[in-house]
């Protein structure tokens, strides 16, 4: 098998310092490329950083140690990429162990709550993706991805055992058991096998 590259580019933080081919004072970003190698061997991953003059364009190499410094300080962004990479290709086993990762290195980090909610929600495991998106809500009450996702936990989880299934029902309905109302909406069609087996497993 011949050996295959794919390479990808992501801008980082943006600084100020002289460029000295503009011989002034721009902003610079700092761009990580990474390149994997796909072969009859194990995937081999190649990382390196360059600097971006905002004025000239010109992209230069940056000293080794402080290159190695850098990819330490963007490693969770870098895996969180790597998530969102893999979530646009529809492999969410590979996208998760990417969050899962980049959460390693800082369990607060917003990028990754954020993947793995919505990649938990796409695989319709709804109780999984509670605490992310919870999460998520106390921090960004007013962002409109995030209140998308909340919608969709409230639409097929219950708040609690025996709650927020009622949500939208007939006023006469409303002393109906959690249990009752969860296999009338069955019958109606308004939920699948799928989440009516979630749904009550959850209740029992």
């Amino acid at each position: 098998m011949p050996a295959i590259w794919e390479t990808y580019s992501r801008n980082m933080e943006t600084i100020e310092e002289e460029c000295r081919k503009c011989k002034s004072v721009q902003k610079h970003t700092f761009r990580v490329y990474e390149t994997k190698v796909y072969s009859f061997l194990p995937t081999k991953t190649e990382r390196h950083v360059t600097l971006v003059c905002h004025g000239c364009l010109l992209e230069s190499k940056i000293p080794k140690e402080q290159e190695k410094d850098l990819l330490k300080k963007y490693e969770k962004q870098i895996l969180t990429a790597d998530g969102h990479r893999f979530f646009e290709k529809g492999k969410y086993k590979e996208a998760l162990n990417m969050y899962d990762q980049a959460l390693k290195k800082d369990p607060e980090f917003a990028g990754a709550i954020y993947g793995k909610a919505r990649t938990l929600i796409a695989k319709q495991d709804y109780r999984g993706a509670e605490k992310y998106v919870e999460t998520l809500m106390s921090r960004f009450p007013k962002d409109r991805d995030v209140n998308d996702m909340n919608d969709v936990l409230r639409k097929y989880l219950p708040s609690t055992k025996n709650d927020r299934i009622k949500d939208h029902l007939p006023k006469e309905m409303e002393n109906e058991t959690p249990l009752e109302i969860l296999k009338l909406r069955y019958s109606k069609g308004e939920i699948t096998r799928e989440e009516y087996l979630q749904m009550k497993k959850d209740l029992e």
